[in-house]
């Protein structure tokens, strides 16, 4: 039992090793925030922020509206663009919870027996379309990202730099690629689709920001414990994958894990036996 556990610790160990790809996010048209990271677009009427912050490529989408009358978003008709393909803002997915109450009736003298049920639940849907008062703003968080895929990029490219630990340990090496926009190995645009109500009339008007993959870093270290990243910058995307070290000692633990709990049995049947 003893050796099972310790084989099923260093499975769990081993099946952790993951490397980390940051992107870093940059824009021509927006201002990017120098102490969030986050990219901003502002005018007279609105602003709208963009967070890429986080892990699993999530997009948070500010809207605060500045009018003394309200604003309203249309998400059906907004998405971000790489391409020509665009990646609508609104999820068609449909959720349903629900619970169900059953109860039975028996009639032991005629051997009738009935049983009855009821379900009851809500059927969630993403909004498509949002309202934002005078003075207020709404946010949305997407996973439109999850979708899109970047350019095959020329390992050549990379170059080893010297990072620190977070927690001043010491420093070690990371990998990292810088490109323009023109030879960005991902592209995309985020189109919104607003109106406000002119005497009853909707008029609409809409906003284009255009973003690129400026940085990659590759790391064995996930970014948010480097000094030179920081925590949760507005314009980094990270994403996690589980390498190939990883992969083969796991499936080297399993093996490993189930020859042990054979031997246990084995052994066990045995002493009985005596």
């Amino acid at each position: 039992m003893k050796n099972f556990l310790m084989i099923t610790g260093l499975l769990l160990s081993l099946s952790s090793c993951k490397s980390y790809m940051m992107s870093t996010v940059s824009s021509p048209n927006t201002q990017k925030d120098e102490f969030t990271g986050i990219q901003k677009m502002e005018n007279d009427s609105l602003t709208i922020s963009y967070n890429f912050a986080g892990d699993n490529t999530p997009l948070k989408i500010d809207i605060y509206n500045k009018l003394n009358e309200p604003i309203y978003v249309n998400w059906e008709h907004s998405a971000l663009i790489v391409d020509e393909t665009a990646y609508s803002f609104v999820d068609e997915t449909m959720k349903l919870e629900a619970f169900t109450n059953s109860s039975r009736d028996v009639l032991s003298l005629q051997e009738y027996n009935s049983r009855s049920g009821t379900i009851s639940g809500t059927i969630k849907t993403t909004q498509k379309e949002g309202f934002i008062p005078p003075k207020s703003k709404i946010t949305r968080t997407l996973n439109v990202l999850n979708n899109m895929e970047q350019a095959k990029i020329d390992k050549s490219l990379f170059q080893p730099v010297v990072v620190n630990h977070a927690d001043g340990s010491g420093f070690f090496r990371v990998k990292e690629a810088y490109f323009t926009p023109e030879n960005s190995p991902l592209k995309f645009k985020s189109f919104i689709n607003l109106y406000v109500i002119k005497d009853n009339v909707p008029k609409q008007f809409f906003y284009q920001q255009d973003f690129y993959v400026s940085q990659l870093m590759k790391t064995a270290v996930h970014p948010k414990n480097i000094i030179e990243v920081g925590a949760d910058q507005g314009n980094k995307i990270i994403r996690s994958t589980t390498t190939g070290y990883g992969k083969v000692m796991t499936g080297v633990a399993i093996v490993g894990a189930i020859g042990a709990v054979g031997a246990a049995s084995a052994l066990t049947q045995d002493k009985g036996a005596e």
